[in-house]
């Protein structure tokens, strides 16, 4: 029951997925509880700055 239920929730993950297209000069802005920590595996050079708000 609790691999079903894994699996089930992982899929509902998935299908509720978006990807944004960066262009050079956006910012994002997001609730990192909202968006369950996640982040779609990436390559090449980035920059990433972090600003942790309470």
């Amino acid at each position: 029951m609790e691999l079903y239920l894994i699996a089930h929730i992982r899929q509902k993950i998935w299908l509720s997925a978006v990807s944004i297209q960066w262009q050079k000069g956006d910012v994002l802005i997001l609730d990192n509880l909202l968006v369950q920590h996640g982040r779609m595996s990436f390559e090449g050079p980035r920059q990433m700055f972090v600003s942790i708000l309470k």
